[in-house]
This record gives structure tokens, sequence and C-alpha cells, in this order.
């Protein structure tokens, strides 16, 4: 299970569903703290920021994959370099990291979605993600918590419900429950 975060979920709701048994977290957020939300016993995590750090196997039982399509803040940015280019690396490098892992999914693949409001600044455009899902070959696309009161919202739900994926403005957090915990 791949559970995409976009920018806006809320702490709250990530904590929750932190300890759920994910293959892998994508996330569009780039606050340093993030991956402490992820910090479990059992479970080590490692996060990738860039597409050359990619591991051929992002899907590990022993190891939590967080991957930061957008980099982390604070590190290493291009300090004196042009705004603009800056953040034209930043969305190609999370761009082709985005379409590396979809290329990982296949029929018995789950993708959910959390926290993603199409035409958010700095987060994945509706039209790149729509293109993006036409190469998934399989599996089980999911969206929770989706917010309709912008017409990229409506737009986005149409091609996800076209294409048989699972759109509902419900939270994961509330369907979901609690953790079974060992012991």
């Amino acid at each position: 299970m791949v559970l995409f975060i976009g920018l806006n979920a809320k702490k709250e709701d990530i904590e929750k569903v932190a300890n759920f048994p994910w293959a892998c977290i994508v996330t569009t957020r780039r606050e340093e703290s993030f991956k402490n939300l992820f910090a479990k016993e059992g479970k080590r995590a490692r996060e990738y920021v860039s597409y050359n750090e990619l591991p051929n196997k992002i899907f590990d039982r022993d190891l939590l994959s967080i991957i930061r399509l957008y980099g982390v803040e604070n590190q290493d940015e291009e300090k004196d370099e042009d705004e603009e280019i800056v953040l034209s690396r930043r969305k190609a490098n999370g761009t082709r990291i985005w379409n590396y892992l979809l290329g990982k999914l296949d029929i018995t693949s789950q993708l959910t979605f959390i926290g993603y409001l199409p035409g958010t600044e700095n987060d994945i455009s509706r039209v790149d993600l729509i293109i993006s899902l036409d190469y998934i070959r399989g599996g089980t696309i999911q969206f929770y918590g989706m917010d309709e009161s912008t017409s990229d919202a409506v737009k986005l739900k149409k091609h996800i419900l076209e294409r048989g994926y699972l759109w509902t403005e419900e939270k994961l957090t509330l369907l979901i429950g609690e953790p079974e915990t060992d012991g």
C-alpha cells in the first residue's frame, strides 16, 4: 500500500494513518519534521529526495520509504540561484520520481491519496496527476477526504470516477479505525 500525502493533510490525520503498514509514503510536503511522524518501533524509515538516490526496491517490508517529491525545506537548497530555476528543478525532480514510482505499481498495488486538493500551489497539478495516472497498469486508486469546492476538484473527480477509482469526501481516518497492535 502506497500513501500519497498532499499539502492539505492535517497533522492529526497524518499521525492517525502513520501507524498502518504502508509500503511507501509519497508526499509533496517539505517540512523537516514530516519524517518524525512515521518513526515507530521495529520499522526503519528512509527518506529519498532525489531521483538518483531511489533504490530499485522501493517497497520493502523492513524499510519504510518516505519519498519527498519536492525535497525538504532548508536541505540542499541552492541559495544563490534564480528562484524560478530552483522551483523548476524541484518540480522536474518530483515529476521524475513520481513517474518512476508509478511505473513500479501493478495490478496488486493500492495507491491512496489524502490531503490532496487540486489547484494548491506547490502540489502536483490536476493535469499532471490525471496524465500520470493514465500510465498505471491496474491496481486500486483511492482519494479520501476530497474537497469538491473548486473547479479543479470537480474536473479531477470526473476523470477519477471515469477510470473506476474511488473518490470520497470521507476522511480515511474515519474509515480505518485504529491499527491493531502486536501483543
